[in-house]
């Protein structure tokens, strides 16, 4: 771990929405900001550290964007119901040089003009996003 964050990148990655694959994507790097947590520990002069959870964001670039992916992109533009955008795939560590499987779910891009985007027509510029969930398999635990 480097200061308290780890990156992750991988490539043909696949994307879902609402669970129902949608397209590829050709480059997905992630960043993951772990909170890191001072534990003392009883009756020992010691302090441990734990991960108390942390936040999500990368870059995403070199996708098919298609109709449903546009649907997912806009429903959180509105107050209707919103489309959960997952991506999952095989990733690397490029610190520690460890390979595992990396599911980050509940993107939502930050400053993409999806107005300008034309449906079934590939987005090559690398586009900032947040997610809310990610699940890592594969990796060892992050430490202090």
């Amino acid at each position: 771990m480097r200061n308290g964050h780890e990156i992750y990148h991988g490539e043909e990655m696949a994307i879902y929405v609402d669970g129902v694959f949608v397209s590829y994507v050709d480059n997905f790097q992630l960043r993951v900001d772990y909170n890191i947590e001072k534990v003392k520990i009883p009756r020992v002069k010691l302090t441990q550290h734990k991960v108390a959870g942390g936040e999500a964001s990368g870059v995403i670039g070199g996708f098919l964007y298609n109709a449903a992916l546009q649907a997912a992109a806009m429903s959180y533009l509105g107050n209707g119901k919103k489309r959960l955008i997952s991506v999952t795939g095989s990733m690397r560590n490029l610190d520690t040089m460890e390979a595992g499987t990396v599911t980050a779910s509940g993107i939502v891009f930050q400053s993409a003009d999806l107005a300008n985007w034309q449906v079934d027509a590939p987005v090559k510029i690398e586009q900032p996003f947040f997610a809310s969930n990610v699940s890592i398999k594969g990796f060892q635990t992050p430490r202090a």
